[in-house]
């Protein structure tokens, strides 16, 4: 029997939970899935029971009704010790005290077949270096790592509605395992030999969604966020050419479009973010207020951290320690803006001054 185990009991997390049951379901694969969720009292009820008994996370996911074969729990060791795939849906700020409970725990010991699949958004920055997610995950488990990312709204996928999303991956031979875990009629997974470039999409996609929530707070109309996404895309691009290495093997001066981009990870997800994602949301309310994103997520976010805003403090400090600022004009307009006066003129001059 194949046992998956999701950790992280959040909407997304839940949601793929099911996502894998119903497959196992579906196609008659003998398979079990466990959520490992935080230790947390919901409504008088830990919500690892709340979840076993009435098979609905009713504070992340509350509308939707789990499969049987899914068991909840808030013990690492449970989840992690008989799971041949470990899947992490957590907000990567959180990822290495995860990795850090699961190498300290004894009984938590990860088998060494066991395969990680990432979900969570973000990159590691170090003064000058930049480390992947699924890097750091390799590095600390010693497991094989690929990353899934997509155009994808929790509600809309646990309810069934169709939706794309793209696995990268590095190692063939873990491919097929994880596509056949995931894909379903309802969740169609395109797998590709890249999984740098996934992830550089999914965590700097949220700076540009950041980007658009400013312009449009300041209501300067759907023209200028179309050309804020397309700017965006381009330095994304730039971005993944010079400091990820890619399997097409074009030079970081190359501006070709590597096909990755044109993947539900890419122009999908770039644009569903930047007209309905949380930084996209956020970020115009706070423009709309002229008050500071940090103090949107005091107020508005019940000190829920916006990823957007994390990468974005970072990546300013990753571009300007490695003097690449007239690279990244626009990255760093968007940066300069988020984190000072909000100003939605700052971002329009820099795509004003883009040799693009």
């Amino acid at each position: 029997m194949l046992q998956v185990s999701v950790i992280g009991g959040g909407s997304w997390g839940t949601t793929i939970a099911k996502v894998i049951q119903d497959n196992f379901k579906n196609r008659s694969i003998s398979g079990k899935t466990f959520l490992w969720v935080y230790p947390e009292v919901v409504n008088g009820v830990d919500l690892s029971e709340s979840i076993n008994s009435t098979r609905i996370n009713s504070k992340y996911l509350p509308e939707i009704v789990l499969p049987e074969g899914v068991t909840a729990t808030s013990k690492m060791s449970d989840a992690v010790k008989d799971a041949d795939i470990l899947v992490f849906a957590v907000p990567h700020e959180f990822l290495d005290g995860i990795l850090g409970s699961i190498i300290s725990d004894k009984g938590a010991v990860v088998k060494k077949e066991c395969i990680a699949v990432t979900l969570a958004k973000g990159l590691f920055f170090e003064e000058k270096k930049m480390e992947l997610i699924s890097a750091r995950i390799k590095r600390m488990l010693g497991v094989e790592v690929c990353t899934l990312m997509g155009a994808n709204i929790a509600g809309d996928v646990a309810n069934g509605l169709f939706s794309e999303c793209t696995l990268g991956y590095e190692n063939e031979s873990i491919k097929k395992t994880v596509v056949d875990v995931f894909n379903s009629k309802h969740f169609r997974v395109a797998a590709v030999k890249d999984h740098g470039a996934v992830e550089v999409c999914g965590a700097l996609k949220n700076v540009v969604a950041v980007g658009c929530g400013i312009v449009a707070g300041q209501q300067q109309g759907v023209n200028t966020i179309a050309a804020v996404i397309r700017n965006g895309l381009l330095e994304m691009v730039r971005f993944c050419r010079k400091f990820v290495k890619s399997p097409d093997n074009l030079s970081e001066n190359d501006e070709t479009i590597p096909r990755v981009f044109f993947e539900s990870c890419g122009v999908a997800d770039l644009i569903v973010t930047c007209s309905s994602g949380r930084n996209y949301k956020y970020s115009k309310l706070a423009s709309e207020k002229g008050i500071s994103i940090g103090r949107i997520e005091k107020e508005e976010m019940n000190g829920q951290k916006l990823q957007g805003y994390s990468t974005i403090k970072d990546l300013l400090a990753f571009i300007k320690g490695n003097g690449v600022e007239k690279e990244f004009p626009f990255f760093v307009a968007i940066c300069n803006s988020a984190t000072s006066d909000l100003s939605a003129e700052r971002i329009v001059d820099a795509i004003r001054e883009s040799s693009q």
